[in-house]
């Protein structure tokens, strides 16, 4: 049976996550500072790594990828609208944005989401993965089956 070698950290680094990194760094080996607002992998698709990070949750769960029974994930997965910048490329809605309209910050599917913040090369498959497991199925299935 395959283990998992070795265990990822992704921190959010921005506002009050920069301590506990600052405070872990020293003490974890393989830990990954990661700001929303940095730039994505690819900048012609994603205008920042919040919307690179979220569109790939996005495809994870889509794609069969099964998420924790939450009803909080849930909710937060449903709060940032998604947008288009001016150069066309997927942008999140801004937490300011969120909180005007009256909604929390999500941040449940925001800890999700750093998840998707780094490849990690033990967890891809090969390259048709994806397409396996898209077309075999094709009916309504649960997230958290």
């Amino acid at each position: 049976a395959k283990g998992i070698p070795r265990v990822y950290i992704n921190l959010d680094y921005t506002g009050v996550g920069a301590s506990p990194y600052d405070w872990l760094k020293d003490k974890v080996q393989h830990l990954n500072k990661v700001i929303s607002a940095s730039q994505s992998t690819n900048p012609q698709r994603w205008a920042n790594k919040r919307a690179e990070m979220w569109d790939k949750m996005r495809d994870f769960i889509r794609d069969d990828g099964v998420i924790p029974k939450s009803e909080e994930l849930a909710e937060d997965l449903c709060i940032p609208e998604k947008l288009i910048d001016q150069k066309g490329r997927l942008l999140l809605e801004s937490k300011d944005s969120m909180k005007r309209r009256g909604m929390n910050s999500p941040d449940t599917a925001d800890a999700l989401a750093l998840c998707f913040a780094i490849p990690i090369q033990e967890y891809i498959e090969d390259d048709n993965w994806r397409h396996q497991r898209i077309n075999r199925h094709k009916g309504i299935r649960d997230p958290y089956a």
